[in-house]
C-alpha cells in the first residue's frame, strides 16, 4: 500500500521590508523623546537665579533713560537685578526698543532659571538656531515646551521683531501649564476649542489669569512688535503671580 503523501511545507512569508513610513514614525517618536529631555517644567522661584554674566546691570538700580518716577521703573530693575533682561551696555534700559524673536526666547528661558539643555540630544530640527549658545539653548528650551513655532521651513527668525500676537501665545504656552499645576484656575475659553481663536484666547488669559499689569490692560494682540519695558513689565508680573499660586 503506497505511503500517504506530506504535503511540502508552505514557506513563511518574509518580513515586509520597512517602508518609508514605518521609518519615518520611528525618527518622530525619537524627536520626541528628545524633545521632551529638554521640556523641563517653569517653577515659581527658579527665576532668582544671579547670573553672574549679566555685566550690564546697574549696580545702584538706576538706569540713564527712565526717571526715578517711572511707573514701570521696579520691574525695570527686577529685570535687571536678576539677569532676565539686563540694562544695556550704556547704563540705559530702552525701554521702548523693540525685541526680537531671539531675545524674547532668552528673556524667557532667563526667567525659568536658564536650564541646561542636553545638546547633544536633540536633533537638529530648526534651520535657523542662533550661533550663540546661550540663545540657542533658549530657542530650543522653548521649542521642546512647544512655545516656539517654525514655519514650513523649520525657521524660527531669531532676529525678526516678536510680535505682540506670538508674544501672547508663547506667553501662555509656556506659563499656562504652570499655574494650572499649581491650581490657579481661569475662565477664559479653553485654548483646545475647535472655535478658539488663539490669538484673542492667549491674550484672553493673560488678563484673566492676572498676567497683564494694569499699566498693560490695553495691550492689543497685533503685529507690534514687544518692547523691552512691556516684556520686563510682564515677566515681572508672572514673576508674583507664579510665587502667589498655590503649590
Amino acid at each position: 500500500m503506497p505511503s500517504p503523501t506530506v504535503p511540502a511545507p508552505v514557506p513563511e512569508p518574509a518580513p515586509a521590508a520597512p517602508t518609508a513610513r514605518t521609518h519615518r514614525r520611528r525618527t518622530v517618536l525619537l524627536g520626541s523623546a528628545a524633545i521632551a529631555a529638554i521640556a523641563l517644567p517653569v517653577t515659581a522661584g527658579a527665576l532668582l537665579l544671579q547670573r553672574g554674566d549679566a555685566s550690564a546691570s546697574t549696580a545702584d538700580g538706576t538706569f540713564t533713560d527712565v526717571g526715578a518716577d517711572d511707573d514701570a521703573l521696579e520691574a525695570y530693575r527686577w529685570a535687571d537685578a536678576n539677569g532676565v533682561q539686563p540694562a544695556l551696555e550704556d547704563g540705559s534700559y530702552a525701554p521702548g526698543t523693540a525685541v526680537t524673536r531671539g531675545d524674547l526666547a532668552l528673556a524667557l528661558h532667563r526667567f525659568a532659571g536658564a536650564p541646561a539643555v542636553p545638546s547633544d540630544a536633540v536633533p537638529a530640527m530648526l534651520a535657523d538656531l542662533d550661533t550663540d549658545p546661550e540663545r540657542r539653548d533658549a530657542q530650543l528650551w522653548l521649542f521642546g515646551h512647544a512655545a516656539l513655532w517654525g514655519d514650513l521651513s523649520l525657521c524660527v527668525h531669531p532676529d525678526e521683531p516678536a510680535s505682540r500676537e506670538s508674544a501672547s501665545q508663547t506667553l501662555t504656552a509656556l506659563l499656562r501649564p504652570s499655574l494650572t499645576a499649581r491650581g490657579h484656575s481661569q475662565s477664559v475659553t479653553d485654548l483646545a476649542a475647535a472655535d478658539a481663536d488663539p490669538t484673542t484666547s492667549a491674550l484672553a488669559w493673560l488678563q484673566d489669569s492676572g498676567l497683564l499689569p494694569s499699566a498693560l490692560t490695553g495691550l492689543k494682540a497685533d503685529a507690534t512688535a514687544v518692547t523691552r519695558g512691556e516684556l520686563a513689565q510682564l515677566l515681572f508680573r508672572a514673576d508674583q503671580v507664579l510665587a502667589g499660586a498655590r503649590g
